[in-house]
């Protein structure tokens, strides 16, 4: 139950001293899973306290282990901070720890997370700028990266280098041996999906308001049920888009 929770968190802190590091970092980290699985069932109030607790750890140093801070770690206080909108401390945070992480992952981690904070404040040029000119090395951060980029365009009205990225990413995945069957999945239907929207917003205005009303509504149908998909809340937005800013029907 919820009250458990803040009930913790008080103990915690009223009682911190009484504890080594090692007993710490396992029950702040209990504290961390509830957070995150009542995020994932839709209550985004609690990045708060996972930003909150992490801030915690960073401060008494409990949150390095052997004087490293983990790449997944690094990755979940930026989302947390970018979701809150704390960008000043997400900035400050990107480059001050980025000499934290492990020398063998520094690069990749630190290029894509800041590629991806600029993105979030939509700084799209810089995170282009950032992002075109680097090799990830590590399938996650590749794909990761490729999104931003097809999303910077997409923002960006880049039709030409959009569809272009669309079709060499289609044949990463395809020939990528390191990706799990479900994440090969998952991308490939947002590219579908993504390459279909966009698509259709070239269109607007050039077809009938009722032609262009029956896609839209087939497409939203077909969104709903695939799965599964990467980035399923963004491709909904853009659809709500696409009939809402734009005045043609008007």
């Amino acid at each position: 139950e919820e009250h458990y929770y803040f009930e913790l968190k008080q103990l915690l802190q009223e009682h911190f001293s009484l504890f080594p590091q090692k007993e710490l970092r396992l029950l702040y980290n209990y504290a961390l899973n509830y957070s995150a699985k009542k995020i994932n069932f839709g209550q985004s109030q609690y990045y708060r306290e996972i930003l909150d607790l992490y801030k915690i750890l960073l401060e008494h140093n409990i949150i390095f282990k052997n004087g490293y801070l983990t790449q997944w770690t690094y990755i979940n206080i930026i989302t947390a901070g970018v979701r809150l909108k704390e960008y000043k401390w997400t900035e400050h945070f990107i480059h001050h720890y980025k000499n934290f992480l492990l020398p063998e992952e520094q690069h990749n981690v630190f290029t894509y997370n800041l590629a991806a904070f600029y993105y979030a404040k939509g700084d799209l040029s810089a995170a282009l700028q950032l992002l075109q000119n680097v090799a990830f090395t590590f399938s996650f951060y590749h794909v990761a990266a490729k999104i931003i980029q097809l999303k910077s365009y997409y923002d960006l009205d880049e039709t030409e280098a959009f569809f272009a990225l669309v079709e060499a990413f289609k044949k990463y995945l395809q020939r990528n041996k390191q990706l799990p069957d479900h994440q090969k999945k998952s991308n490939q239907n947002f590219l579908k999906i993504a390459s279909k929207i966009y698509d259709l917003r070239l269109k607007k205005g050039l077809i009938k308001r009722s032609d262009f009303q029956q896609r839209h509504e087939k497409l939203n149908a077909q969104l709903s049920k695939i799965e599964p998909v990467a980035n399923k809340s963004w491709l909904v937005e853009c659809l709500q888009q696409l009939m809402t800013t734009d005045g043609r029907y008007a």
